[in-house]
């Protein structure tokens, strides 16, 4: 296919830092038959650190790379450092390593360039603006969308109803815009945005197209956020039922499938089946999730504050509208969302993190979150995001009770 421009969020930087975080982690690095080939004719040996006959090991129906006894990929060094980029470079690593943690999205007329907030340069906000490196880029768009179709429709911004690219991103910019805004908290901010899309749905479709959509968008969403601003926003209490979905959610996102996982299958589905099981109770100890997520007292994290600073909007905001400006809350890039759905699913995600960045911090033995805290929730949250499971079902019943605003905005975000 013919690449189209490439286009960046604003206020987003990345560049590696060579932490090595993306190979220890025991994660799944599938490849396809052009990599498993690259590596098998690169000869490697034992005497350069790699077994040869436990490199590359069945998966599924395909392949995955080893990995060693610690869980490290099975091409790392002990400096850090991986084997194939040292010998042969860049290009000779799988397509998933080269990618990582970077995102393409088809967005119409040009492709959506996004990061994975799972690497720790990402959460931080380190290197170089992503908007300055889009032309090296280009090569690895082309063989990240290698095989997708040369037009990809845009996805609807509300569930049945169709629309062009163009009509899609007026909506998209005027959401995003909002969550951009300084003028309220961002929570606030949030369940505006829910406000304006449900007023919006209203709008005949027709009224999106031509050259008078911007000013009907504008109309809509300033009369939705002005009943908004008028509502009681800082007395909003979730309900049993929406923590208990929240909670579910916490852990669907927060647990890590890894090679140790899959060769103890059954104690794995065990452990998930009893962590299941605490998280809806919401009673005796969290499962330990390794990494900072230990086993701690349901009753210790609802101890911890929940601290909004400053600094904590900023970096939510900036997720956040990475997710929007990159088109992965929906489309292709999310679960087949429409985008108010696709945007709920953000506003649940936001709660999410605010759960984990408690959870992460009783664990510490803190009793409010500090940035540490929040940069590890949001790495946790962003790892299963798009490869989880649909949230659907839970956004369903918590937007038939009005609870997912509530959520947003409580303050108090008891277990």
């Amino acid at each position: 296919m013919k690449l189209p421009s490439l286009e960046a969020p604003s206020g987003q930087n990345w560049s590696c830092h060579g932490c090595s975080n993306c190979c220890r982690g025991g994660l799944l690095i599938t490849l396809d038959g052009a990599d498993r080939q690259r590596i098998v004719d690169q000869k490697w040996t034992p005497a350069e650190g790699v077994d040869p006959d436990s490199m590359i090991v069945p998966h599924g129906r395909g392949f995955r790379l080893g990995h060693q006894a610690d869980g490290a990929c099975v091409f790392l060094t002990a400096e850090g450092r991986c084997r194939i980029h040292a010998r042969f470079g860049e290009p000779a690593k799988p397509l998933a390593c080269r990618l990582y943690p970077l995102t393409f999205h088809p967005a119409g007329p040009r492709i959506a360039v996004g990061v994975r907030f799972d690497c720790p340069s990402a959460v931080q906000n380190r290197g170089a603006a992503l908007s300055a490196q889009l032309e090296p880029l280009r090569h690895l768009a082309t063989s990240a969308l290698q095989g997708m179709p040369a037009s990809v429709p845009a996805p609807p911004v509300f569930s049945g109803r169709p629309i062009e690219w163009q009509e899609f991103h007026r909506v998209l910019r005027r959401l995003d815009a909002l969550i951009a805004g300084t003028d309220a908290p961002l929570a606030h901010r949030l369940v505006r945005g829910l406000h304006a899309l449900a007023a919006l749905e209203s709008v005949p479709l027709d009224a999106l197209n031509g050259r008078d959509a911007d000013l009907a968008i504008e109309a809509t969403f300033r009369q939705a956020l002005t009943a908004a601003a008028a509502s009681t926003l800082d007395n909003a209490n979730s309900s049993l039922m929406s923590r208990i979905l929240l909670r579910q959610q916490v852990l669907e996102l927060a647990r890590r499938t890894t090679v140790r996982n899959l060769e103890q299958p059954q104690r794995y589905r065990w452990f998930l089946l009893k962590a299941a099981f605490q998280f809806l109770t919401g009673t005796g100890r969290t499962p330990d999730l390794g990494e900072g997520f230990g086993s701690v007292p349901f009753r210790t994290v609802n101890r911890v504050a929940d601290s909004r600073t400053g600094e904590f909007d900023a970096l939510l905001t900036r997720y956040l509208r990475v997710k929007l400006q990159t088109v992965s809350c929906c489309g292709v890039g999310f679960h087949g969302l429409s985008l108010q759905n696709g945007f709920r699913a953000l506003v649940l995600q936001y709660a999410v993190i605010r759960w984990l960045a408690r959870w992460h911090s009783a664990a510490a033995g803190r009793t409010q979150p500090e940035t540490v805290d929040l940069e590890a929730a949001v790495r946790r949250a962003d790892h299963n995001w798009g490869h989880g499971r649909n949230p659907m079902a839970v956004l369903r019943l918590l937007v038939q009770r009005g609870d997912l605003g509530r959520l947003a905005l409580d303050k108090r975000m008891r277990s």
